[in-house]
């Protein structure tokens, strides 16, 4: 129910004397609200109640039959930022020059440690990011632009990762076309890229071990007839 309350003064025990004035009880109402669900409620202070005896004087009651007065508030609760990471797969550093536009907004760039933090929808939802700054070989599904999904208040960070996805092979000498040359011949070269789009036709695939050490050491096999990709990932809490 809304009502209606009735307000009484509590007995007093008589004493013969009558107060020079009595407050109006309507100055000493205090509301302490449960509010809906996912709202705060945020009284008035001071009360508008309060204001207008202290200012006008009187009885409240007669002001209140002219019309209803504001006393308070059911605010929404407030959402959290949503904070978006984007780091390197290799040792959790930002990639520089990088940033992230969410929807149709401007591309926002990353501090320091590769974050920005955006505002969260109230009931949460999806989004489309697009990473700026990061070649696309290196994004996941090779895609500059990345789906993410987020509820009202979870997941606190989405983690975006530059992948680093390594292809080593090795590139053969040209052909020697006088064989009676005295001269060394030439070398083959090894290399590493992590772009397929920048390996040569010519390249070979590599039999051996990729290694990498550390306190969570890191071991590819080279079968011979693959050149990557081989991605390389820092593992959670080293370094």
């Amino acid at each position: 129910t809304m009502g209606p309350f009735e307000l009484r003064p509590a007995p007093e025990p008589s004493d013969g004397e009558e107060d020079e004035e009595a407050l109006c009880l309507l100055g000493a109402l205090r509301f302490v609200l449960e509010p809906p669900e996912d709202h705060v409620f945020r009284a008035r202070d001071p009360s508008p109640l309060v204001e207008r005896i202290e200012e006008l004087g009187g009885c409240e009651l007669q002001r209140l039959t002219s019309c209803p007065v504001v006393v308070g508030y059911f605010s929404p609760t407030p959402r959290p930022p949503l904070r978006i990471s984007l780091r390197t797969a290799c040792c959790g550093c930002a990639f520089s020059g990088s940033g992230i536009a969410m929807g149709k907004q401007e591309v926002t760039p990353l501090d320091e440690e590769g974050c920005m933090e955006v505002r969260r929808k109230r009931d949460g939802g999806d989004a489309l990011l697009r990473v700026d700054g990061v070649p696309p070989c290196l994004l996941p599904q090779g895609k500059s632009e990345q789906h993410i999904s987020y509820g009202p208040f979870q997941p606190e960070d989405i983690e975006l990762q530059v992948q680093c996805p390594l292809w080593v092979y090795w590139v053969p000498p040209p052909d020697e076309e006088d064989e009676e040359c005295d001269e060394e011949p030439a070398e083959g070269i090894v290399w590493v890229a992590v772009d397929r789009e920048q390996i040569p036709d010519e390249a070979k695939p590599l039999e051996g071990i990729l290694e990498c050490p550390g306190e969570a050491p890191v071991f590819f096999h080279l079968d011979g007839n693959t050149m990557g990709p081989f991605n390389l990932q820092r593992m959670q809490g080293v370094g």
